[in-house]
């Protein structure tokens, strides 16, 4: 099984000041066999507790036979996030992005789908 295919999304410059901020990016394609991953980078901060959190939320297979759909869902906070997953017939991807200190903090986060034939 080779990679077929990538996708990445990039996020310049999340940033909070005194608040906690969080959202979510959904991103459906035909079914397929994937690897996703998320992560940040660059992360700054100032002042202390802080924390960030960037990974899939959950994610969507489709049954082959029945194209009945199955949500698969690991959380949506910091540590409950998953870092990376594989599956097989996957549908869509919800990645959770989240970040908060008590003066403030900023990140770059990039997204990855990996489509294997």
């Amino acid at each position: 099984m080779g990679v077929g295919g990538i996708a990445m999304w990039y996020i310049q410059s999340i940033y909070a000041e005194n608040e906690d901020f969080s959202f979510t990016h959904d991103i459906e394609f035909a079914p397929s066999s994937i690897g996703a991953t998320g992560f940040g980078n660059y992360l700054m901060v100032s002042g202390s507790p802080n924390y960030y959190y960037i990974g899939v939320s959950e994610y969507r297979t489709r049954d082959p036979e029945t194209g009945v759909d199955t949500v698969h869902t690991f959380g949506t906070s910091y540590g409950t996030v998953a870092p990376a997953f594989f599956d097989n017939n996957v549908d869509s991807v919800t990645y959770a992005i989240g970040l908060g200190n008590s003066n403030w903090v900023w990140i770059n986060v990039t997204m990855q789908l990996f489509f294997f034939d």
